[in-house]
C-alpha cells in the first residue's frame, strides 16, 4: 500500500515514467483506475489538506504584527478585547477512515472465499508430505461425493406407496413392414387369427410397504380395457407370500417364505437403515481407512493433463500398494468390520447370525497373516491421482502388475472449463490394448445439462463385443428434488452403427408431481415403439387387510385353487368387453398368466 507520508509535493519537476513492457510514457496513456488506485485516491480526496486556513478574527493578530515590524514586542498580557472562536467543522476522516477499512476487508475477504480451496491446496501442498497431501485431496473428493450422494439416499424409504402406469404403442405401418419382413406374417394377418385388434397395451400399478408388509396390485390393460387383476401381499413378519387373481377367485394362493435365523420384527428398520445417512457414513469411514493406509506417495508437479480441447497443470501423485502395505490395508479393513455396528444391525437383513460373523472375520484375519507369511508373489498396485489448484482430483490412472508384467490399466480425466467440461476413460488389457474408450463434453447453462457421450469397445479377445460403439447425446438434464422426492428430467438418445439407423429416445419430465417417462424406438422420424410411464408418490394409503375367513390355498394345491375358480364367468365377462369369442384362447391365456 503506497504510504501518503512520502508522496512527493505537487508541482515539482519529475520524469515521465515508462511502461516496461511498451517503453511509452505512462502519463500520455489514459487508463481506468483500478478498485485499490480509486481506494488511494478517495483516501487522498477525504484526507484535509496541510496548508488549509482557519477562518476567525484576524485584526488582533495584524496588531501583533505591526508591532513585530516595529521592533516592539507586546507584553504577554491578554488585550482587552472579545475574541471569537470559529466554529468547528464537523471532521469525516475517522467515517472515511472506516467506510476504507471495511470496503478494504469485505474485498479481502470476498477474494479468500472465492480462492479458498486454491489457498488450501496450496498451504497443504506446502506443509505437508506427499502421503499428507494425497490424504488431504482423496478425502476432500470422499466428502464432495457423500455430500452428492445424501439427498438420494434421503429420499428413500423401504416405507411408503407409489402408483405407476406403462402403456404401449407402436406405429403399425413401421411394425406391419417389420414383422412381414421378419416372419412373413402381418401384424394384420395376427389380428385376424385372435380375432381382436391390437392397438395398445397397459400395465398399472401399485406398490406400498408398510410394517414389514409389502403389497402390490397390478393390472393389465389391452386397448384401454382391463382384463385382469394380480394381488401381492408379502409379509417379512409372518414370512407368508399371499397372492390371488381377484376375477377369477376371492381366494388366496400362499407360500412360506424361507425363515431367518434372526428376529423379523425389525426388518423394515433395518432396510431403512441401508438406504439412510448411516450408509454415506459407512462409505465414508472405509474410504477414508483405505486413504490412510495409503503410505508410499511420490509427488510430482507441473504435469498436463488433457482432454480434446481442454489441458490443465496439475500435480500428480504416484501411489504404490505392494504386498505388505496391501495387507496392512486388508486388516484395517477387516478390524474396523469386527465390531461396525452398522454391519452388525445387518446381520438379520443378510441372514447371517452375530456369532457366524465374528466367526468368518476372525477366519479371514488369521487367513490373512498366513497369506502375508507365505507369499512370495510381487504383486503391485500403482495409481496415479492428477490433482488441480483447488485441490480437485481431475484424473486417474491405475495400472496392476504381477511380477514386474502389467495385467491391466484404468484411467480417466475429467476437465471443465467454467460450465463446459470433457472427459475421458479407457480400460486397456495386459498387451495395453485399449478394450473399452469412452470420451464426452457437457455444457451447463441455467442448471440444465446438455452434452454427448462415446462408449466404444474392441476386445481382441472376443470376451466381450467387439467394434461396438455406442453415443449417447443428451439435452437439458437435471434433478430437482420435491417433497424429498428425486424427479428427472430431460432427453437422452441412445444410437449406434450396428443399430442400422434405430434410435432409442428417453424423454424425463414431470407434472402435478407426477414423474413421466416416455421411451421410444425411433427409425428415422418414425416411433416404431413408444412405452410411457407415469410414476406418483402417494401420501394417504392404507394396505387392504386379508380378510380372516377367506380361503385360502396353499401353493402345492395351485391346481385345486385353478379348479375351483370360476373361469368360465371370467371369460365371459372378458368376451363381452372385447366383443370377441375367448374361448379359443384360454388355454393361451391361463399359460400367459400362470407359467
Amino acid at each position: 500500500m503506497e504510504d501518503n507520508n512520502n508522496q512527493g509535493v505537487q508541482g515539482q519537476n519529475q520524469e515521465p515514467s515508462l511502461n516496461p513492457q511498451t517503453n511509452q510514457d505512462t502519463n500520455e496513456i489514459k487508463t481506468e483506475n483500478t478498485y485499490w488506485e480509486n481506494t488511494n485516491q478517495a483516501q487522498q480526496d477525504t484526507a484535509t489538506p496541510q496548508n488549509e486556513q482557519v477562518p476567525g478574527n484576524t485584526s488582533h493578530f495584524y496588531q501583533i504584527d505591526q508591532q513585530q515590524m516595529n521592533g516592539s514586542y507586546p507584553s504577554m498580557q491578554q488585550p482587552n478585547m472579545t475574541y471569537v472562536q470559529p466554529p468547528k467543522r464537523k471532521s469525516h476522516k475517522g467515517l472515511a477512515a472506516g467506510m476504507v477499512i471495511l470496503i478494504l476487508l469485505l474485498a479481502i475477504g470476498g477474494t479468500a472465499f472465492a480462492f479458498r480451496d486454491t489457498l488450501a491446496n496450496s498451504y497443504v501442498l506446502m506443509t505437508k508430505s506427499p502421503a499428507e497431501y494425497y490424504a488431504y485431496v482423496e478425502k476432500k473428493a470422499i466428502d464432495d461425493s457423500i455430500k452428492e450422494l445424501t439427498p438420494y439416499l434421503n429420499t428413500n424409504s423401504t416405507e411408503g406407496a407409489y402408483q405407476t402406469s406403462v402403456d404401449i404403442t407402436y406405429d403399425r405401418d413401421s411394425v406391419n413392414s417389420l414383422l412381414q419382413m421378419a416372419t412373413g406374417m402381418s401384424l394384420t394377418d395376427l389380428e385376424d387369427s385372435l380375432g381382436i385388434q391390437l392397438n395398445s397395451l397397459g400395465i398399472d400399478m401399485t406398490t406400498a410397504a408398510k410394517d414389514g408388509i409389502v403389497y402390490d396390485n397390478m393390472g393389465l390393460r389391452l386397448n384401454d380395457i382391463d382384463l385382469i387383476t394380480f394381488e401381492l401381499f408379502m409379509n417379512s413378519v409372518k414370512q407368508e407370500l399371499m397372492m390371488r387373481f381377484p376375477e377369477l377367485s376371492p381366494a388366496y394362493i400362499r407360500q412360506a417364505l424361507p425363515e431367518y435365523s434372526a428376529p423379523t420384527a425389525d426388518y423394515t428398520e433395518q432396510l431403512n437403515q441401508l438406504l439412510s445417512e448411516q450408509s454415506a457414513d459407512f462409505m465414508k469411514r472405509y474410504g477414508f481407512i483405505i486413504v490412510d493406509n495409503m503410505n508410499i506417495v511420490e509427488l510430482t508437479k507441473n504435469v498436463t493433463v488433457s482432454t480434446e480441447s481442454l489441458s490443465v497443470n496439475s500435480n500428480k501423485l504416484t501411489i504404490t500398494l505392494d504386498n505388505k502395505s496391501g495387507s496392512k490395508l486388508a486388516e484395517a479393513i477387516l478390524e474396523e468390520a469386527q465390531t461396525d455396528e452398522f454391519i452388525m444391525n445387518l446381520l438379520p437383513v443378510l441372514d447371517i447370525t452375530p456369532v457366524d460373523y465374528q466367526a468368518y472375520i476372525t477366519e479371514a484375519r488369521n487367513n490373512l497373516k498366513d497369506i502375508i507369511s507365505n507369499n512370495t508373489d510381487n504383486n503391485v498396485i500403482e495409481m496415479n491421482v492428477y490433482v488441480n489448484t483447488k485441490g480437485e482430483i481431475i484424473g486417474r490412472d491405475l495400472t496392476m502388475k504381477e511380477d514386474g508384467a502389467t495385467v491391466g490399466a484404468f484411467g480417466y480425466s475429467n476437465l471443465n472449463n467454467k460450465e463446459y467440461s470433457e472427459f475421458n476413460l479407457h480400460i486397456e488389457d495386459e498387451d495395453g490394448v485399449t478394450i473399452v474408450s469412452g470420451t464426452g463434453n457437457q455444457r451447463k447453462e441455467n442448471g440444465l445439462s446438455s452434452g454427448k457421450m462415446t462408449l466404444e469397445i474392441n476386445d481382441p479377445s472376443s470376451e466381450l463385443m467387439s467394434n461396438v460403439s455406442v453415443d449417447i447425446d443428451y439435452e437439458n438434464a437435471k434433478t430437482e428434488f420435491k417433497d424429498n422426492r428425486p424427479y428427472l428430467y430431460g432427453t437422452y438418445t441412445f444410437s449406434s452403427p450396428l443399430a442400422m439407423g434405430i434410435q432409442l429416445v428417453v424423454e424425463m419430465n414431470t407434472a402435478n408431481d407426477v414423474q413421466l417417462c416416455k421411451l421410444a424406438v425411433q427409425m428415422g422420424a418414425s416411433s416404431l415403439l413408444t412405452i410411457d410411464g407415469k410414476l406418483k408418490f402417494l401420501k394417504d394409503f392404507t394396505i387392504p387387510e386379508v380378510k380372516t375367513g377367506e380361503e385360502i390355498y396353499e401353493f402345492d394345491d395351485i391346481g385345486t385353487y385353478l379348479f375351483n375358480s370360476d373361469i368360465e364367468a371370467f371369460i365371459s365377462n372378458l368376451s363381452d368387453k372385447l366383443g370377441v369369442d375367448l374361448q379359443g384362447l384360454l388355454d393361451t391365456i391361463l399359460s400367459s398368466l400362470l407359467f
